[in-house]
């Protein structure tokens, strides 16, 4: 009797950016695998692999990141495992080259490597039993953002319907980023809720992406060069918050070339925070206007405290009038339209 197959273990690691890499864990051997490793989450990998009593043999670059830092480069010095990323690409790091149909295997069982142009030319979607890692290929609602040279409209145009029309609906998907603050989603809601799914017509795609207004981040080919070259400077950490002339923190690649720029959403994730910025500064001008005020009214005048209630009374109201207001609804353009409507019954 054929031995059934078992589903992979998935443990997704959300960055603050949105980027999302998976460790994939074979539940029999305890072989693992890694997607899209982040600089700064390398540690994590490293813990998520060990908790689970698994030895990590592959680490996937769908494509050449330059949205943020990875951490293949830092995961194969650390761990030597192997880094695969497809023929065409542009990387010192990989350590295997693999193309159309090649098999990644966990155990007993396999990944197979689909070759996916189109939002990147060296993109791939790694692809098993009803479920697909799609790196920037295929987001929830949308696709990726063009942060790489050579993006191509037609082969993007291709990819979807070569390798994503034909998977069932049950299909699982796990994407390279949380754009629509989920963690997964499924052909079937993708094919009917995706736009650029939905579009079956190759001049209105070719039309849509060159229209595509989304702004590639300015430091792009800053970060897709260290990428290339793995200039994590020997370190898992994150890019060191080093000030420089630009501004962001930066991380320095040891190479002479100065330092790698890692701005908002490339590089360190940016947590710890209670509350978000603005809120933590109203909160803090208040409660020092409150305590301004009571000190006042003990040491001049009681009519301090009156003035301190009515400051608080009005960041109240200010608060709940601003939280009653609901922002008007964007316009989601090419990214989601929502499910199809449903038909009317005949």
């Amino acid at each position: 009797m054929a031995k059934s197959v078992v589903p992979f273990e998935v443990h997704a690691l959300l960055h603050a950016s949105g980027a999302r890499a998976y460790v994939v864990i074979d539940p029999d051997s305890r072989e693992a695998l890694v997607v899209d490793p982040i600089l700064d989450e390398v540690g994590e990998v490293k813990k998520t692999v060990a908790s689970a009593n698994a030895a990590l043999r592959w680490i996937v670059e769908t494509h050449g990141h330059g949205d943020h830092l990875s951490g293949a480069a830092a995961l194969h010095r650390e761990t030597g495992a192997e880094v695969v990323m497809t023929l065409a690409a542009d990387s010192r790091v990989a350590t295997r080259r693999v193309g159309e149909g090649d098999l990644l295997t966990l155990g007993e069982q396999v990944l197979r490597v689909r070759l996916a142009p189109g939002v990147a030319p060296d993109a791939l979607v790694l692809e098993g039993p009803r479920i697909l890692f799609t790196g920037d290929t295929l987001l929830v609602g949308t696709i990726g953002v063009r942060d790489a040279p050579g993006a191509d409209g037609g082969a993007l145009y291709d990819t979807i319907q070569r390798i994503f029309e034909p998977q069932p609906d049950d299909t699982v998907v796990h994407p390279g980023h949380d754009d629509m603050g989920r963690s997964r989603t499924t052909m079937y809601a993708e094919k009917r809720g995706n736009r650029w799914m939905r579009e079956k017509d190759r001049e209105n795609f070719l039309v849509r992406f060159a229209a595509d207004p989304r702004v590639v981040p300015k430091h792009s080919a800053e970060v897709l060069a260290a990428n290339r070259d793995g200039q994590t400077e020997g370190s898992s950490a994150a890019p060191s918050a080093r000030t420089s002339d630009e501004g962001p923190a930066a991380s320095s690649t040891g190479t002479g070339r100065g330092p790698v720029v890692a701005p908002q959403g490339m590089g360190a994730a940016r947590t710890g925070g209670l509350v978000p910025e603005g809120i933590a500064t109203l909160l803090t001008l208040g409660g020092l206007l409150v305590v301004v005020g009571c000190s006042l009214g003990f040491l001049v005048h009681r009519a301090f405290h009156a003035l301190s209630g009515a400051m608080g009374v009005a960041a109240v109201v200010v608060g709940l009038v601003s939280a009653g207001r609901r922002p008007k609804k964007k316009d989601p353009g090419l990214y989601y339209l929502g499910p199809l409507p449903r038909s009317p019954m005949r």
